[in-house]
């Protein structure tokens, strides 16, 4: 089957991928917006625990010396029955109850300890989603990437190739968490987010492997159309128990929903796990240098997003009571740095790198403004949940004014960066130019 693209112009297919980045950001946005800012999650540091398998009544654990319920007089082996009032029915519901009270406001608890009933008063504070964090800069990075090399080269199949698997990443990583309500958001944002969703978790396994049947060298063995066919099965197979939740209707066991995901992310390390054994198997001495920052980056994304998984199965409670814990994960999005980096440097991909400074300092200059503004919410939110600040604007505000005062010579030391990367020969040029002028 003839590829469309093909015949198509290079300014065509540049307004192509423009256009699919631009709608793939907006989606995703949305969604970041919702978790990160509109739907956070409420955070009264202990541990809840249903009993007996109901989760009508749940057994109060791991509370935090010096935090909010400890200072509401909640103590570990106390048994929450209900919030602001009313009885729930899981713990799920009642996280609910206190995801909706507003930061540094207060939910009424009632406590059973021992034959004694009582109410309570705890505030509620807010966490910052670092596992969602995390995976979002790494879909955020591979898009940034991905649209500099496909706008480079906009009729190479391998840039094209790589720009589809950097939406994916972008999409997938993106809507790792949704917070959705049908009885709640809108119709069009439960279309927004489930089309996205369905459309991530649909292309991830075989965009996440066949990437690599061809980077950094082409495998003619797995690139068989059976293969392609069984991948895009597996997508299909993987969105399946997630149609009834995001359809309004009864959500699918927890443990089908768990090995659907898992699977999802699978691909996504098997594609990594393909690179490595190109890197080791079929390449040669003098470009392994060339591949090794990526190898390298992989390597610490890996341990990253491992010990971020064993910390979470390790204590389910660690956004909660340990955040500190899951900073390390932060490390998680040097991937597509390393990918970019590797790319860029060594004009890997066949690129014609005669790309405009003003493009590569409008992606940094971008880049640094979304973790800018990511970084000044989430310091203010640590810092205010590390020194007990009930009141973080102005902890928010002195984030901003220091972060503000680095946010230009960061981007000016990285301009310089990418001008002795990229531009080394030009450089080298213009300073022999000026000593033999003088």
């Amino acid at each position: 089957m003839k590829n469309p693209f093909d015949s198509m112009s290079a300014r065509s297919i540049r307004g192509v991928y423009t256009l699919l980045m631009l709608v793939v950001l907006a989606v995703v946005m949305v969604n970041f917006v919702d978790v990160m800012f509109l739907k956070t999650i409420g955070n009264d540091q202990c541990a809840w625990r249903p009993i007996d398998g109901s989760g009508s009544r749940l057994l109060v654990t791991d509370v935090v010396p010096g935090g909010v319920s400890d200072k509401a007089g909640v103590k570990n082996g106390d048994i929450l029955l209900a919030v602001n009032g009313t009885p729930f029915k899981t713990s799920q519901e009642a996280q609910q109850r206190i995801n909706a009270v507003t930061p540094g406001n207060y939910a009424t608890y009632v406590i059973q300890r021992g034959d004694q009933t009582f109410e309570t008063k705890v505030e509620i504070l807010r966490v910052v989603n670092m596992p969602y964090l995390s995976q979002f800069l790494l879909g955020f990075g591979f898009l940034m990437v991905g649209y500099v090399v496909v706008m480079s080269r906009p009729q190479g199949k391998i840039q094209r190739r790589f720009a589809r698997y950097s939406l994916i990443m972008m999409l997938f990583f993106g809507l790792s968490t949704i917070n959705v309500d049908p009885a709640v958001d809108s119709p069009w944002k439960l279309l927004v987010l489930a089309g996205g969703f369905f459309a991530a978790h649909f292309f991830a396994p075989s965009v996440f492997t066949r990437m690599f049947f061809h980077f950094p060298v082409h495998i003619a063995g797995l690139d068989k159309r059976w293969v392609g066919a069984a991948l895009y099965v597996i997508g299909a197979l993987v969105c399946l128990p997630f149609v009834p939740f995001l359809g309004g209707g009864a959500q699918a066991p927890v443990l089908l929903i768990r090995s659907a995901i898992f699977i999802s992310y699978t691909f996504y390390f098997v594609g990594l796990a393909i690179f490595i054994y190109s890197y080791f198997k079929r390449i040669d001495k003098n470009r392994q240098k060339q591949l090794r920052p990526i190898l390298i980056g992989i390597g610490i994304g890996w341990i990253a997003f491992t010990y971020s998984l064993v910390i979470a199965a390790w204590d389910p409670f660690v956004l909660f009571l340990k955040p500190v814990l899951l900073l390390p994960g932060i490390l998680i999005p040097v991937v597509p740095i390393f990918f970019g980096y590797s790319i860029f440097r060594y004009r890997l991909m066949d690129i014609d790198l005669v790309i405009r400074r003003s493009l590569l300092y409008s992606i940094v200059t971008a880049v640094i403004a979304t973790l800018y503004v990511v970084i000044v919410y989430g310091v203010g939110n640590f810092i205010a949940y590390a020194f007990g600040t009930e009141e973080n604007s102005a902890v928010n505000l002195v984030a901003l004014a220091a972060i503000a005062f680095t946010f230009d010579p960061l981007k000016q030391r990285i301009q310089r960066g990418i001008d002795l990367f990229f531009y080394r020969e030009r450089q080298n040029y213009q300073k022999a130019l000026l000593d033999f002028s003088r």
